[in-house]
């Protein structure tokens, strides 16, 4: 499978997941602000597919989760959400490549950049939910705006506890069983196809130039 494909996949997987799974915790009041089931196959997107497919999937997850089950709840939840997660997305990615040069190792670069992506994350919601609340400060919504605020970092300490340990989980489970691997041959099969091509060209305009007479 090659890289373009393999991504896609991975990125539809993600976001599919990220829709279904947070079903399962809407039976318990509050779950969802709980546990944060859709941040985790948004994180993974990120860090398996690079920063575009894991913004697609950040983007696409609670608009679709929201247009089909009517959760996240709009403006109030959907937006900050919204932002919250293509940052994840891109975060993940970002942090990634970062510790990967340092470290050398794919495994260890991305449980040292879930932290840093998931407080990046964090940020933006505060600052989105501080701009709806200030365009509903005089409406009945402010008061949803503010205990939306700190549910979001009262009640959702399972979920961070979740994704700090289940994500490194399933990141050696997938380095285990190599199937970690296929995403950075992947990668460096794309780096190498490049290289090759811009190989070729510079030979083409070589040979141009030794075709042409001298002036």
């Amino acid at each position: 499978m090659n890289k373009k494909t393999l991504k896609t996949v991975t990125a539809a997987v993600m976001t599919a997941a990220g829709v279904l799974l947070p079903q399962a915790f809407h039976a318990i009041p509050g779950g969802g602000q709980i546990f944060l089931p859709m941040h985790i196959p948004v994180l993974m997107c990120g860090m398996l597919c690079g920063w575009a497919y894991g913004a697609l999937c950040g983007g696409i997850t609670p608009v679709l989760s929201w247009a089909l089950f009517g959760m996240p709840v709009a403006p109030n939840a959907l937006v900050p959400m919204f932002f919250e997660l293509i940052t994840y997305g891109i975060a993940a990615d970002v942090f990634y490549k970062i510790f990967e040069r340092k470290s050398k190792k794919k495994r260890t670069a991305m449980t040292i950049a879930l932290p840093f992506a998931m407080i990046c994350g964090r940020i933006t919601a505060i600052a989105a939910k501080l701009l709806l609340l200030s365009v509903f400060m005089h409406s009945a919504a402010k008061d949803v705006l503010v205990a939306a605020g700190i549910a979001g970092f009262v009640t959702c300490w399972p979920g961070i506890l979740i994704q700090l340990s289940f994500i490194p989980a399933l990141i050696s489970v997938l380095d285990s069983n190599g199937i970690l691997k296929s995403y950075i041959d992947a990668d460096n099969n794309f780096a190498e196809t490049g290289i090759k091509e811009k190989i070729k060209q510079n030979e083409k305009f070589n040979r141009k130039e030794n075709i042409l007479p001298p002036n």
